[in-house]
């Protein structure tokens, strides 16, 4: 699954107007639901913000939508895997939203540059799981 944020552009060509949306898009997050330690995870392969609009909340708005959809289907967390290197992405991860070195984290390890990071997400027992009405699927791709 993967959330897109673009801007839309007017009057253009069919052609102008893709390569447009694929200029102006300004972030989006690609997404798992996994099974980690008989546990449903969702996590996040991917992450990323346009450099011109980082630091005004999309990357964050967006982390909250994903933390959100594993809220609302029930599951135990919220996990991803972050570059030893980027240490601004850690800092976002740790400091603004909450995450921690994951039990599964193979940090320390030698050869190892990165760190598994996850958030638990907490149950709302008031929040029923939604259920598809009846007769419908869904599938993936």
């Amino acid at each position: 699954m993967e959330l897109n944020y673009t801007k839309e552009r007017k009057d253009a060509s069919d052609y102008q107007r893709e390569v447009n949306e694929q200029m102006n898009q300004e972030g989006f997050v690609h997404l798992r639901f996994v099974v980690e330690d008989n546990q449903d995870v969702l996590y996040c392969y991917e992450i990323q913000v346009n450099k011109i609009s980082q630091s005004k909340g999309l990357g964050t708005f967006l982390m909250k939508v994903l933390e959100l959809i594993a809220f609302y289907n029930g599951f135990s967390k919220t996990m991803l895997t972050v570059f030893d290197v980027n240490e601004e992405a850690k800092s976002f991860y740790k400091n603004k939203l909450g995450y921690v070195v994951d039990p599964f984290s193979p940090t320390g390890e030698e050869d190892c540059d990165y760190e598994i990071l996850s958030k638990v997400i907490k149950v709302n027992p008031k929040i029923e799981k939604p259920h598809l009405p009846s007769g419908l699927t869904l599938s993936s791709r």
